[in-house]
């Protein structure tokens, strides 16, 4: 007998009732299981008498029809680390998973057999398990975060939360609940649309040779690492130029720069394509001064077409001001957007940041201001101003962090970056 997977009690769950284009396939089948069952592991029912979540130390032995399959060791779902952050997998490893366990239901729709998504008992490969299945509820299911959250209710306290991308300790904690909101706000304003996502096209702007481009906010802001002068690095790796990203933002209607890192190119060289180029410097892993927020904006509202941004590795600096801009324009929880952008482009938003955009949220959603005091950075080496926030949460070293920055961050993510992956990204 065929079965409606998108149905409980009479009421539609979802109108992706589709087969998925073998493009976007990924191997998550590849392991079969013959071991007894864990008698501590209780799976969790995603969709009634057919899907489940277990996380099992002795997957079970499959009887008749039952389907069990696992991601923790699949070459194609696995997270590149920065330093010690260990997840949530990127949007096109998201979006892959959700292809894959789609096509695998609609495949098995005849059959009397259950499916088992099976998962490790240890903290972090159970916190990516349980994120892609909550995420694949949300996308396709159509559940919201809290349904979907919920669900695990019972395996909570056993996920690891994610942490940032920084070599030092991490006081944020990010839950998959926030990753789970994120993506719901970003299918609400047009950012994810499942059916239309180009999955080519996001893999191949994000290697490191063609550009380490995302989309954060599609059609109007993109994230990149910093243009080089010349075409290799100091270890003789291939980078791109001021006249190659031209190319690029030619095609994808960027009209403007943002630069937050110090000048190692000369503006002009975009400037001579017809580019707008702007520089709001801020020192590398601190907070901006709300003069900077400001200013990023009112250029980027006063842009018609997109705004690439960038600091040298576009993701600590970077991230920050688009998430100022994307809780302005947009209403989205600061939580939410270091969700979602953590997916959208791995690595986004460090240390204070974190803080700096929860902090910042009343302020630039509801126009509430913030009490600030400034400080100075003659000591330093560079002048400018920087408040000194009511950071929730932050640690003694994380404040410091945010007034003064992290001297060579930038270099160490970039570092991270050739390293992690290299099959991806060389």
């Amino acid at each position: 007998m065929e079965r409606n997977y998108y149905k409980e009690s009479g009421a539609s769950k979802t109108g992706y009732n589709f087969y998925p284009s073998t493009q976007s396939a990924v191997n998550i089948t590849q392991k079969y299981y013959n071991q007894d069952v864990s008698p501590l592991s209780k799976p969790v029912e995603i969709i009634q008498d057919t899907l489940y979540w277990l996380p099992s130390s002795t997957p079970p032995k499959g009887e008749g029809d039952d389907y069990y399959f696992s991601t923790d060791d699949c070459n194609e779902l696995q997270y590149d680390p920065f330093n010690k952050d260990f997840g949530p997998l990127s949007l096109s490893m998201t979006h892959r998973f959700c292809c894959e366990l789609t096509k695998m239901l609609h495949e098995r729709r005849d059959r009397d057999g259950k499916i088992y998504h099976l998962t490790s008992l240890q903290g972090q490969k159970m916190a990516n398990s349980a994120c892609l299945m909550s995420l694949f509820m949300v996308i396709i299911l159509q559940r919201t975060p809290e349904e979907a959250w919920n669900t695990f209710s019972e395996y909570h306290s056993q996920f690891t939360p994610f942490r940032d991308a920084s070599s030092g300790d991490c006081s944020y904690k990010m839950t998959i609940l926030d990753c789970l909101r994120g993506v719901e706000k970003a299918i609400e304003l047009g950012w994810y649309d499942f059916k239309n996502f180009d999955v080519q096209e996001y893999e191949y702007y994000s290697k490191l040779d063609n550009g380490d481009l995302n989309w954060i906010i599609p059609g109007k802001i993109c994230a990149l690492m910093g243009p080089y002068e010349t075409n290799y690095d100091s270890d003789g790796l291939k980078c791109h130029t001021p006249e190659d990203y031209s190319k690029v933002f030619e095609s994808l209607g960027v009209e403007r720069i943002i630069r937050l890192n110090e000048k190692c190119y000369d503006k002009s060289r975009f400037e001579q394509f017809g580019f707008k180029h702007n520089d709001l410097f801020f020192v590398d892993g601190s907070t901006p001064s709300i003069e900077i927020v400001d200013a990023f904006i009112e250029l980027v509202d006063n842009t018609k077409g997109a705004v690439a941004v960038h600091c040298k590795a576009g993701l600590g600096r970077t991230g920050t001001l688009i998430g100022c801009y994307a809780m302005k324009r947009y209403e989205i929880s600061a939580a939410a957007f270091i969700g979602w952008i953590r997916i959208a482009r791995p690595g986004c938003v460090l240390g204070p940041q974190q803080h700096f955009l929860i902090s910042i949220e009343d302020e630039m959603k509801y126009g509430n201001k913030v009490v600030t005091r400034y400080r100075r950075f003659e000591d330093y080496g560079r002048s400018g101003d920087s408040p000194y926030r009511k950071e929730i949460g932050m640690s003694p070293s994380e404040r410091v962090t945010s007034l003064y920055g992290e001297e060579n961050q930038g270099k160490y993510l970039l570092t991270a970056k050739k390293m992690r992956g290299s099959s991806k990204y060389k």
